[in-house]
């Protein structure tokens, strides 16, 4: 399917071969691709030019019936899914899979088209979004569907597509080799000897810093401890991947594992918080804080005794 969108009025337009009259249609269970081609339109002389979208590196696309961010969309599409080869000429090639839980339950029961929001984003190699492109869709039920209970729409776990940007552009390979071999870090087959695996970058400390510290980024650009006291020290974006001085740069993990055998020993398969109260020692908790003015935040989850799953959730609750 074409579709034709005017990035500048963001909204589909009609050619020769795409017709802008009607919302294009979604089917439960059917197959669809969304041929999207990005364009400028010339008010006077109605002259499109293809608008370069190259400097996207991940791409991510969904549709649904709301904009509520915190629920499952009706259907969702990764960056790996996502056909961005022409993406000099504008063009990206987006396949839908409606066979999902969410687009079921948003159709069952319609005898008439249930009408959606489609989004396609791509973000920059900072994991920026720069390109936003979104219009309406009609999602339509079958009489006869095939029998089974479908899926749930495809994981966007915290920082997935962001993973995505900054592999794509953030490190080479030999940059990724210098900097664990700058800072002494391994990653070995055996889970059981890592220490920490994952994504890393560095940056520079804005104080002492001790391994498995969750930290903030504060307003110079450095990392400091996140603590879950207050608003005010709100929120954790990373965790210090070994002891770094304060002004020193080091490594800082965004997603991925980490081990330390002398940290207290966790449940297993449970959230991990950010602790509050902790000026000092380690900020890893899975007791959610409760003390008024305190904020909750899931840092990510056990996955040994010693062993935390770290991908720290963007929004957090203030305690009333």
């Amino acid at each position: 399917m074409n579709i034709y969108y005017d990035n500048i009025r963001g909204m589909i337009i009609s050619t020769s071969d795409s017709d802008a009259s009607e919302n294009p249609r979604l089917v439960y269970q059917g197959e669809t691709t969304l041929n999207i081609h990005i364009v400028t339109v010339n008010a006077f002389t109605n002259e499109q030019t293809q608008v370069d979208v190259s400097a996207v590196s991940a791409w991510a696309a969904a549709v649904d019936d709301n904009w509520d961010a915190l629920d499952d969309p009706m259907c969702r599409t990764l960056d790996a899914d996502i056909d961005a080869t022409s993406a000099v000429s504008g063009i990206i090639s987006v396949p839908l899979d409606t066979d999902t839980v969410p687009f079921l339950a948003a159709v069952s029961g319609q005898e008439v088209s249930r009408n959606c929001k489609f989004n396609l984003r791509g973000l920059d190699s900072s994991a920026k979004a720069i390109t936003d492109i979104r219009f309406n869709m009609d999602a339509y039920n079958v009489v006869d569907p095939n029998s089974g209970v479908p899926p749930d729409p495809v994981s966007n776990y915290y920082l997935k597509v962001e993973v995505d940007a900054f592999n794509a552009a953030r490190y080479t390979k030999t940059e990724t080799d210098a900097l664990f071999d700058a800072f002494d870090l391994e990653l070995p087959s055996d889970p059981a000897d890592v220490t920490v695996r994952g994504m890393l970058v560095t940056r520079t400390a804005a104080e002492n810093l001790e391994f498995g510290y969750p930290c903030r980024i504060n307003a110079s650009g450095s990392m400091e401890r996140a603590d879950g006291d207050s608003v005010s020290s709100m929120y954790a974006q990373a965790m210090a991947a070994s002891s770094i001085a304060a002004s020193a740069e080091g490594p800082f993990l965004l997603i991925g594992v980490a081990r330390d055998d002398s940290w207290p020993a966790f449940t297993v398969g449970d959230p991990i918080y950010l602790a509050a109260d902790a000026p000092t020692g380690l900020a890893l908790t899975q007791i959610a804080p409760t003390g008024s003015g305190t904020c909750r935040q899931i840092l990510g989850e056990a996955w040994g005794a010693h062993e935390i799953h770290f991908h720290p959730d963007r929004y957090y609750e203030e305690n009333p």
